[in-house]
């Protein structure tokens, strides 16, 4: 705030426009703190007129805003219908503003000087649009009035007691605990997100096992290879390769006949884990001597095909890596050519006895 004893009149400088609930709050911390204007505030002047009161006591004079000039573009009749009286005191050392209220016209001062205005209440014959004032301090705020583009309000507060900020804790409490639950309820919607995903999942899953388990209600276990023989009408072992081609060419396209396929052969693992044992004993369940010996083990030549690469043992590797693993041991691949090498060797030595023990029901070992 200036004052100016040549030209009589006081500068202000207020924010600009609009004036909303956060530059009323930037303006009365300006005012606690005494802070430097923001470069963007605009200066406003109020020409003094009459006696003023300098600090000696002397030259009393009562001052009232004059009508805006043409350059301030503030309308004549709203600044007519808020003049009011003051008195001035000029306090050129004084770090204390006090307050007042005013319309102003826009103007450059080069610098500012404090001044604390004793606001004194108006005249009777004032219209009720007026802001009544007592003659204690003020405390300036800002506002939007329907007459004027840039209004300047006082609140009134005690000179005699410091300012009662227990509204200011009480709105800021409940701002904290507004913003508390606000959290709470994103945490809370994060949670519900992973629990939806988690369902979803487990869905996939449940569809999933419906799918492998086939689309029979009550679907019969099969335990032997002359049960799977009956059903999908197959003449097991088989006695020619040709039969042994179509069967494999059923299993690539049929899922209900590879699951039962697999646990007919987990019926002729080894108890023990033996790889070589369990292979013979799958392969004489399903192959003939004559079969049989039409194949090697690990590579083709120019007669025989390698057992190890048909869909038939494909099936067999599968079942024993399974049930080996449950019971905690490592199958390599080594591990199942050593073995597959020394039955496949040893298939010329098969005898009619095999069909006689490998071809009745085995009983589950699960």
């Amino acid at each position: 705030m200036r004052f100016d004893d040549q030209k009589r009149k006081v500068f202000v400088k207020y924010p600009p426009p609009p004036y909303a609930e956060d530059g009323a709050v930037l303006y009365e911390q300006a005012l606690e703190n005494m802070f430097d204007p923001m470069s963007d505030w605009k200066d406003y002047h109020v020409r003094i007129k009459g006696k003023a009161l300098s600090s000696n006591g002397s030259n009393s004079m009562t001052a009232k805003p004059l009508e805006p000039s043409e350059e301030n573009g503030h309308g004549q009749t709203s600044f007519n219908r808020l003049k009011k009286g003051f008195s001035i005191s000029k306090l050129p050392d004084s770090h204390e503003v006090a307050g007042m209220s005013s319309y102003g016209t826009a103007s450059s001062p080069k610098e500012m000087q404090s001044t604390t205005i004793n606001l004194m209440k108006p005249s009777q014959k004032n219209d009720n649009r007026k802001t009544s004032f007592q003659a204690v301090n003020k405390r300036i705020s800002l506002s939007k009035s329907p007459d004027s583009q840039d209004f300047i309000r006082t609140s009134t507060f005690s000179s005699a007691s410091p300012r009662n900020n227990s509204a200011y804790e009480t709105a800021a409490n409940i701002n904290d605990l507004l913003h508390s639950v606000l959290e709470f309820q994103q945490n809370i919607l994060v949670e519900i997100k992973i629990i939806k995903k988690s369902i979803s999942n487990m869905q996939e899953n449940i569809d999933g096992l419906r799918m492998s388990s086939g689309p029979s209600k009550n679907p019969r276990i099969l335990g032997s290879a002359s049960q799977l023989a009956e059903k999908y009408k197959y003449e097991i072992p088989f006695k020619s390769k040709d039969e042994l081609q179509r069967f494999e060419g059923n299993l690539k396209i049929n899922q209900e006949l590879r699951k039962d396929f697999q646990d007919i052969l987990s019926n002729a693992v080894d108890p023990t884990g033996v790889i070589s044992r369990s292979i013979v004993s799958m392969l004489k369940m399903f192959l003939s001597k004559n079969v049989a010996v039409q194949f090697t083990a690990i590579k083709n030549t120019q007669k025989k095909k390698a057992i190890i690469k048909t869909e038939f043992f494909k099936h067999i590797e599968i079942v024993i890596k399974d049930r080996r693993s449950h019971a905690n041991m490592i199958t390599t691949d080594k591990d199942m050519h050593g073995a597959l090498t020394s039955v496949m060797s040893n298939t010329g030595a098969w005898d009619s006895s095999a069909k006689k023990k490998y071809g009745h029901e085995f009983s589950r070992q699960r």
